[in-house]
């Protein structure tokens, strides 16, 4: 059964006893850390490290799927040969690969969604809350800024939406060439 896992890539999993000890040494600092600072910041820290053991195991998954796509892709080129000549289909490049400004549109939709933002947010916290001056002013600047933010993640998505959708109905979808 410990060679089935070996073949698939998956080895042992074995720890010695000064590993074993050093996690419970650590564990231990932690949860001595945690009663110093409270329930508030312990739950922050526990955040932030499950945040940090997430994006250590994505990139261990993501450099075992990059190893297994090499050996897979080296196999099928091995076994799938073309002779010279063949036509090989593609489909032709777009040009989302291309860096393009703004434009006078995108700025534009940014500008009134902040506007909208700051009138919503300024009403909210006038009509809604009983917020003094000083909390209204500093309320509506962050409605305006995420309003503005929310307008932009919307607007660049239309346009890159429409401007893909535009490029597959206007191209042809296959074109030959020829494989050297």
């Amino acid at each position: 059964m410990n060679d089935q896992y070996k073949s698939q890539g998956f080895g042992a999993w074995q720890f010695s006893t000064r590993t074993l000890l050093s996690v419970v040494t650590a564990c231990a600092v932690l949860l001595l850390v945690f009663q110093t600072v409270g329930p508030m910041w312990s739950m922050l820290i526990v955040w932030f490290l499950i945040l940090g053991a997430a994006h250590v195991v994505a990139n261990a998954f993501g450099s075992h799927q990059i190893a297994d796509s090499a050996r897979r892709t080296a196999a099928e080129n091995a076994t799938t040969s073309r002779r010279p000549g063949e036509v090989v289909r593609c489909a032709p490049a777009t040009q989302l690969r291309d860096r393009r400004g703004f434009g006078r549109a995108l700025i534009a939709i940014v500008a009134v969604s902040a506007v909208l933002g700051w009138l919503l947010g300024t009403a909210g916290l006038l009509f809604l809350t009983p917020a003094n001056l000083a909390g209204i002013a500093l309320g509506g600047a962050s409605a305006a800024i995420l309003g503005g933010f929310l307008g932009f993640v919307a607007g660049s998505f239309v346009m890159v939406a429409t401007r893909s959708f535009r490029e597959a109905s206007d191209t042809p979808s296959v074109k030959p060439i020829k494989a050297s």
